[in-house]
C-alpha cells in the first residue's frame, strides 16, 4: 500500500469459530452497525443482512416497507436519500413500532460498508482485491456499481462492471498512482485455513475524495494482532496512540 496521509474510521472484530463484531471509532468516526441514532427509540429487534431487491426493500429475501423509514449512513451519522440504497448493500433494519409479521415496516435502515479506500491490489485469477489491507473475495454474486463523475462527461468513461475493469495502485511513495476508490459491502468469512476475508456482495466505485475526511477510508474486520498502542485488522496495521 502506498504511503499517503489518511483519516479513517475502523471497527474491530474478534475471531473464534464464529466472527463477533464490536465497534470502535477513531478520528471522530460514526456509530456502530445497529445502534439507534440519538433521539430514536431502541428497537426490540434488528434485521441484519444484504439488500437483495427493491419494491419496498428486501433484506435477505424478507420485505420491509420503507415508506416512512430514515436511511442512515452509520459512518457519518447522517440521513441519506433512499435512492442511495443499492442491491448488495449491507444494512441493519430497525422495525417500526407498528410493524407486524403480516406487514413489516422499517423505521430505520442503517448502511455500513466493511471497507472504503483505494484498490491496492487485484488478483483476477484468485478473484480477490486488497482494500485498506483487507482481502476482498469477489464471487459470481458480487454486484458492481459505478458512481464516478466521468460517466456523465461529454465524452463519458466506460463504466466499471466487474473486477477486470478496476485499476489497482501502482508504484510507491511520492510516485504512487492510486487505484480506483471503492466502498465494499459484504460479510466476514473465516476460512478453514485461518485467513479471514471480506466476501463482497457489492463493490461500489466512486471518485476518490478530494480532501481527507473521517469516513473517506475505513476498515471493519477481524483483529489479527494487538500491540501496546497498535492493532492490526487483516493486513492493516493501525497506530492507536492518538485514537479516541
Amino acid at each position: 500500500m502506498q504511503q499517503r496521509t489518511r483519516d479513517f474510521i475502523f471497527r474491530t472484530g474478534l475471531a473464534s469459530s464464529l466472527v463477533a463484531v464490536i465497534t470502535l471509532a477513531a478520528c471522530g468516526g460514526g456509530g456502530g452497525g445497529s445502534t439507534s441514532s440519538p433521539g430514536t427509540a431502541t428497537p426490540s429487534a434488528v434485521s441484519s443482512g444484504t439488500v437483495t431487491a427493491f419494491g419496498s426493500i428486501f433484506v435477505n429475501g424478507h420485505e420491509f416497507s420503507t415508506a416512512s423509514a430514515r436511511i442512515i449512513d452509520d459512518d457519518t451519522g447522517t440521513t441519506v436519500s433512499a435512492s442511495a440504497l443499492e442491491v448488495g448493500m449491507s444494512v441493519d433494519v430497525t422495525p417500526a413500532a407498528t410493524s407486524t409479521s403480516a406487514s413489516p415496516q422499517a423505521a430505520e435502515v442503517h448502511l455500513h460498508p466493511l471497507a472504503r479506500g483505494v484498490v491496492d491490489g487485484s488478483d483476477t485469477t484468485a478473484g480477490t482485491l486488497v482494500v485498506m489491507g483487507q482481502t476482498v473475495q469477489i464471487t459470481s454474486a458480487t454486484n458492481f456499481s459505478d458512481h464516478r463523475a466521468c460517466l456523465t462527461a461529454a465524452t463519458p468513461c466506460a463504466p466499471i462492471t466487474g473486477q477486470t475493469a478496476l485499476s489497482a495502485t501502482t508504484g510507491s511513495g511520492s510516485s504512487a498512482v492510486a487505484g480506483n476508490y471503492v466502498g465494499v459491502h459484504g460479510y466476514l468469512y473465516a476460512s478453514p485455513a485461518g485467513a479471514t476475508n471480506i466476501v463482497a456482495t457489492l463493490v461500489s466505485v466512486a471518485d476518490q475524495p478530494a480532501a481527507p475526511s473521517a469516513v473517506a477510508y475505513k476498515a471493519e474486520g477481524v483483529v489479527t494482532a494487538v500491540g501496546t498502542s497498535a492493532v492490526t485488522i487483516g493486513g492493516l496495521a493501525i497506530d492507536l496512540s492518538s485514537a479516541t
